[in-house]
């Protein structure tokens, strides 16, 4: 976009996203990459470029610019003006001198969703959401005693296609100590979440045990639906320790049954390299499928 050899001098880019756009994440990564490809090229080395939206996903556009601005990836300024904050600070006194006016304005709009997306610039959570994103808790380093430790764990949900609409099969590792109340499973970074064939995925799975069992005893947990037990079987058949899991209900109720077990602290997650699965635990129930679940 350009006047001869003038380009804009302001970019306003307002509310691009909707409840619709930020379900899955591949929409949102849509928007990203129409922003930065095709969007702010447009500008000149002086062009100012302003940003406006609500919140509406804890990886929405603008998180991801205000995580990249603090993060150092991106030079700007991150402005959050809520109607009213925390501190019943109001931002537009002129309009609304005293709360009693922001309260009659909220019985206008009449729905909390709406109004604490548009006015009050929060992130709201589906009441149906399984796992809520303050109870996850993160580790640096594993610190435990070795006599505690049990095992290593990879659990596999197996999904054998490589088709475009097919669900991804899902990898998860961890170092499993203690038992009872003093369990800890710690996730492992970098899980595995991608199509692959059959043969793909056993191979897959036989590089991760060659290199996880050099550190301690390692078992590997397979959710059996059809034929997808046969992986077990080949791994066992190969001396691999396999053990084929019988799936009770969908995914939600499996996730539902961890949820204590986040939420207190006993599955801890790395604080690098587990974003996508801890996306797709909270996004269960709100915004589409999870590919990747842990079953030891």
């Amino acid at each position: 976009m350009r006047h001869r050899q003038h380009r804009p001098d302001l970019l306003l880019i307002d509310d691009v996203e909707d409840d619709q756009s930020v379900r899955s994440k591949e929409g949102r990564d849509k928007t990203y990459d129409w922003l930065v490809r095709e969007v702010l090229p447009i500008g000149d080395e002086n062009t100012k470029i302003m940003i406006v939206g609500n919140l509406l996903h804890r990886d929405s556009l603008i998180m991801r610019i205000q995580k990249d601005i603090k993060q150092g990836r991106r030079k700007g300024i991150f402005r959050s003006y809520p109607i009213i904050d925390d501190n019943k600070k109001i931002s537009w006194p002129a309009k609304f001198p005293t709360t009693k006016e922001i309260e009659e304005l909220k019985l206008k709009i009449g729905d909390e969703k709406a109004w604490k997306q548009e006015y009050v610039l929060k992130i709201v959570y589906d009441e149906s959401r399984v796992i809520h994103p303050d109870w996850i808790h993160y580790y640096d380093k594993i610190h435990e005693f070795e006599d505690n430790f049990r095992y290593n764990a990879i659990g596999v949900d197996p999904a054998i296609s490589e088709s475009t609409y097919a669900d991804s099969t899902g990898i998860v590792t961890a170092k499993v100590y203690g038992n009872r109340e003093n369990l800890k499973i710690y996730i492992l970074p970098n899980p595995i979440n991608k199509k692959m064939n059959f043969p793909k995925a056993v191979e897959t799975i036989k590089d991760l045990y060659k290199v996880i069992s050099q550190d301690g005893i390692t078992k590997i947990f397979v959710e059996s639906v059809a034929m997808q037990g046969a992986i077990a079987q080949i791994l066992d058949h190969e001396d691999i320790p396999a053990e084929e899991v019988k799936i009770k209900g969908d995914k939600r109720a499996r996730l539902s049954i961890l949820a204590n077990k986040i939420k207190n602290g006993q599955i801890l997650f790395p604080k690098h390299g587990a974003k996508d699965l801890i996306d797709q635990m909270i996004d269960l129930g709100t915004y589409g499928n999870i590919s990747t679940i842990f079953i030891f």
